[in-house]
């Protein structure tokens, strides 16, 4: 360590470096300006500055370091025991005040903390906190070292547990882009007795998280809270962006954490974002057989509905349901396996039924699909395939009349209680004019876009009716709020009022 000592006194400079001899390489100087110098002609670790010097006196010495943004070390020297010394030097910084005469005893001391604060200073610019996080995770560190590594990065080593975690924005890529947002964020609600530190592992924003002075029961709770008030941050808030946060069950050194990262990568890679927060627990006893069944019969499903118009969200958000329990209850490989499947099923098909070259774009869609590690992103650039394979499909077999047609009546069914449904909602997204939509519409069924809205709640009214079923239950059943205006539109239809057609076809 190079140690410079600055008084104007030069017997008492001489006995502080003879005491300090030891400690490192000795510099002295009689004033500020001759410090400073000594300090652009050499790399200074620690200086000890007296207040009051000719030329350039010790307030103003610091004054002009911390101007120029440097972090050496400081101790101020002092036969003055006015504080107001004191005070302005510790708003500048430094580390400590020692009033003459000073203790030999407490000099040295001082400047065994300011050593080992350079260290750590030193250790944390060479190596930094992330390679050693990564390393930490990999298992690749005994704990005794685990630990005098963290002390050297002034990390807290007094803790009762630590756990491994992972934070994510729903919707955004894992490519690091978040991580300086999350860094900055996510620390800021820490609960009492947590410390968190957020790091790039791979392409994902990963958490080392040390818990002190709450019993393994709270943890759970105190995660939970913690995830839930990060979430809620006005900064999140503002941009609309959902974070999840799921974090693996405690451990008690920091030698588990290879373990505990694969409980908590596992959440990472299977969530579906249904919620922000996610513990890792025991996953409840079930028929194994039964899930994989279900999921492969979900498969199944997707794929028949592939060569058609039926929109795809539904079908595979609830495979990737079971997926996401598949791979806690297993592993992930095994839920990779299935959407491997899947996706090679899919590019069969696509080359059967793509007359096109443009089959070969959409296998090119599932090899990249492929490679994406987690269900959340994989399920998303799945339904954009699908789409893909059902509108080129469209495009070289099916009639335009008919694709824009039965779009149109399958949304009415979908939507017959829905008393907001309008023309506009049945036409959305279809590509084509309005007026030349409702020209195809009319042609093809021989009435109008609106006349078919209330031909089909009529026929659904008229079926509840049959059944026996009071005329407000089906009025809303139909899309009608309003009673009157129910009857109303029933009796212009069939010439005849609910309760009239209801009594004529149940007294038979």
């Amino acid at each position: 360590m190079n140690i410079l000592i600055l008084d104007d006194e030069a017997e008492t400079r001489n006995r502080i470096a003879r005491l300090l001899s030891r400690e490192g390489n000795v510099y002295q100087g009689g004033n500020g300006s001759e410090g400073l110098e000594i300090i652009d002609n050499h790399d200074i670790d620690l200086i000890l500055t007296d207040i009051c010097m000719p030329v350039m006196d010790g307030l103003e010495l610091i004054r002009t370091l911390r101007g120029r943004d440097d972090d050496v070390e400081i101790i101020v020297m002092s036969g003055y025991s006015d504080f107001d010394y004191a005070q302005r030097a510790i708003r500048y910084g430094v580390m400590d005040y020692l009033l003459k005469p000073i203790s030999p005893v407490d000099l040295l001391n001082l400047v065994k903390k300011a050593s080992k604060q350079r260290e750590k200073l030193e250790y944390s610019k060479q190596f930094g906190m992330q390679p050693f996080l990564n390393a930490l995770f990999n298992g690749d560190y005994g704990r005794r070292e685990a630990e005098e590594k963290m002390d050297l990065l002034s990390m807290d080593t007094n803790f009762d547990y630590c756990l491994s975690g992972y934070a994510r924005l729903k919707g955004k890529a894992e490519n690091g882009i978040e991580m300086e947002r999350l860094s900055r964020l996510i620390p800021e609600y820490a609960s009492k007795g947590m410390k968190v530190y957020v790091f790039q592992r791979g392409r994902s924003a990963a958490l080392f998280i040390t818990v002190k002075d709450i019993t393994r029961t709270y943890i759970e709770k105190t995660l939970k809270e913690f995830s839930l008030n990060a979430s809620a941050s006005p900064e999140l808030e503002t941009s609309g962006d959902f974070l999840w946060m799921g974090f693996s069950s405690p451990a008690f050194s920091v030698t588990d954490l290879r373990e505990k990262d694969r409980e908590a990568d596992t959440l990472r890679r299977t969530t579906l974002f249904d919620s922000h927060f996610e513990c890792c627990l025991p996953v409840p006893s079930a028929d194994r057989s039964k899930i994989l069944e279900e999921t492969d019969m979900l498969s199944d499903r997707i794929l028949s509905i592939v060569i058609s118009d039926i929109e795809p969200i539904r079908f595979v958000s609830e495979y990737f349901r079971h997926l996401s329990y598949t791979a806690r209850m297993y592993d992930y490989p095994t839920a990779e396996d299935r959407i491997a499947v899947l996706l090679g099923r899919l590019i069969r098909i696509s080359e059967k039924n793509i007359i096109s070259d443009k089959h070969l774009r959409i296998e090119a869609d599932i090899r990249e699909c492929r490679k994406l590690g987690n269900l959340y992103d994989t399920a998303q650039s799945l339904i954009g395939i699908i789409k893909h394979i059902q509108e080129e499909y469209r495009r070289e077999n099916i009639p335009l009349s008919d694709v824009l047609t039965g779009t149109i009546r399958r949304r009415v069914q979908e939507n017959i209680a829905n008393e907001s449904f309008s023309i506009q909602d049945a036409i959305k997204g279809l590509n084509y004019s309005e007026n030349y939509i409702r020209y195809i519409f009319t042609n093809s069924e021989g009435m109008t876009i609106k006349e078919y809205i209330t031909s089909e709640r009529m026929k659904h009214a008229s079926a509840l009716l049959e059944e026996g079923k009071a005329v407000k239950d089906v009025a809303e059943s139909s899309g009608f709020s309003n009673q009157r205006y129910f009857a109303k539109c029933f009796k212009d239809f069939f010439g005849m009022t609910p309760t009239e057609y209801r009594e004529s076809k149940t007294s038979k």
